[in-house]
């Protein structure tokens, strides 16, 4: 999902006259729907390769022979992780990290590109600019979170497994997997409005802090109304007669 928002980002900051058209809210969902189908079809290999069976087996280590089920490698282990082994370890590694440093790297030039004609860029340009800037956080932390694991890749072919480094690939993971919502909130105002609004039901007292800074906003939007463009002042001459003397704008 990462590399497709990475591509999408590329495409309508690079191309904005055809992008739109690639990405409607339609395909938006179709293709999203297929990372999802794709994602489950690599993870099935994950629930088909063991199953719970009695513990027959493990009644004379200590460890597990007080335990009543235990898990054990089915059939389909040796097919999913030593025929296909190369497959997967293309698709967890060898082919997402390089696109999104291709990706990212064209998208680093293209923007700096426009910045130097910042005067020229329109409305939608600067609002896609702006959320590739938020995206980018995301990806840097897909990086970060990937060297354990490609660590751990490592060591498993070299024939050493430290729990240490399983421990941390887990951790890396989780990080992962939790990084992109409080990005995304702390860096979108739209999403943050998305997100208080889905959860205001759920924290009522979010309602009352919304209602506040609406209140807060409509007044100091009638303040600026009275206080922005030209001020027209009258000013009392020695002789007490009241005239206009001038359109003076505001400090």
């Amino acid at each position: 999902m990462t590399v497709l928002i990475t591509i999408e980002r590329f495409l309508v900051v690079a191309i904005p006259s055809r992008a739109p058209n690639w990405f409607t809210t339609w395909k938006c969902k179709l293709f999203s729907a297929g990372v999802l189908l794709f994602s489950f079809l690599m993870a099935f290999p994950r629930y088909s390769s063991v199953y719970i069976s009695p513990n027959h087996v493990g009644r004379n280590i200590n460890s597990t022979k007080e335990v009543e089920f235990i898990i054990l490698p089915s059939i389909f282990n040796e097919f999913w992780y030593v025929t296909l082994k190369g497959f997967f370890d293309t698709i967890d590694f060898w082919l997402p990290l390089p696109l999104l440093l291709l990706f990212n790297a064209v998208l680093y030039l293209q923007i700096r590109k426009f910045k130097r004609n910042r005067r020229n860029l329109n409305v939608n340009q600067k609002k896609n600019i702006s959320a590739a800037n938020m995206f980018v956080p995301v990806v840097i932390v897909l990086f970060l979170c990937n060297i354990v694991p490609i660590v751990h890749y490592y060591y498993i072919h070299s024939g050493v497994i430290h729990r240490e480094a399983i421990f941390g690939m887990f951790v890396s993971e989780v990080v992962n997997s939790a990084a992109n919502l409080p990005i995304y909130y702390f860096r979108g105002s739209g999403f943050r409005k998305e997100c208080r609004a889905l959860l205001t039901p759920y924290f009522p007292v979010w309602a009352n802090d919304s209602k506040k800074s609406e209140e807060t906003g409509e007044e100091k939007g009638q303040n600026t109304k009275t206080t922005s463009g030209c001020i027209w002042y009258n000013q009392t001459d020695d002789k007490g007669s009241s005239q206009v003397l001038k359109n003076r704008e505001p400090t």
